[in-house]
């Protein structure tokens, strides 16, 4: 966080008794200079980073190594980033009502940047799609993807709809009878090849 400065001094002086130019912009020194943070600079340099009124005393307060006007670093203080709770002094992302550097508006998971702009919000914070569904929502039990519109329960799970086939041959069984397979479903043609002490195991399961 910026800290108030009051570290500004007039001091007359003749450019070769001071070997060298202003140090913000190059150009020769006057008989008047400022001395800032050691570097001796014309006066019309003491003045706000934001509204670039001159300072009308030493008082004066940095960030970033910049100076501010009280007014404008009371603006500053007030456009906090939520994540690092620093200053936001250039461009932002207003969202969730709240600011945040453009860097730091990212999954509060992955810390990805958001594809397209989209993201789902989880106790006041930002989720992409992916890690919104897998920790608050509903994944495909067979591709590990979202399941945003229809979809089937079965076995404890949820399968998107083209997703739920059977184990064995890959037939889509939404709508259709099927067994239970280690977890995952199998149509009644491919449970009825498995060997009979199979069979009778998850037979035995289920009563």
């Amino acid at each position: 966080m910026g800290m108030p400065m009051g570290m500004a001094s007039v001091g007359p002086g003749m450019m070769g008794a001071m070997g060298g130019g202003c140090a913000k912009c190059g150009m020769p020194l006057g008989a008047e200079f400022l001395t800032i943070q050691g570097q001796r600079v014309h006066p019309e340099h003491f003045a706000c980073a934001q509204c670039r009124k001159p300072f009308t005393s030493a008082q004066c307060f940095e960030f970033d190594g910049r100076l501010y006007c009280d007014e404008d670093y009371r603006t500053l203080l007030a456009s906090c980033c939520a994540k690092c709770r620093r200053p936001i002094a250039g461009r932002c992302v207003s969202a969730l009502n709240r600011q945040w550097h453009p860097e730091h508006f990212v999954c509060a998971h992955c810390e990805k940047p958001f594809s397209g702009g989209a993201f789902y919000e989880r106790d006041g914070m930002p989720y992409c799609d992916v890690h919104y569904h897998q920790l608050f929502g509903t994944v495909c039990a067979k591709c590990g993807k979202s399941i945003t519109g229809r979809g089937v329960t079965a076995i404890g799970k949820q399968w998107h709809p083209d997703h739920f086939t059977c184990v064995g041959c890959d037939k889509a069984l939404a709508g259709q009878t099927f067994c239970e397979w280690e977890g995952k479903p199998m149509c009644k043609k491919c449970f009825v090849k498995l060997p009979a002490h199979l069979r009778a195991k998850v037979a035995g399961a289920k009563s």
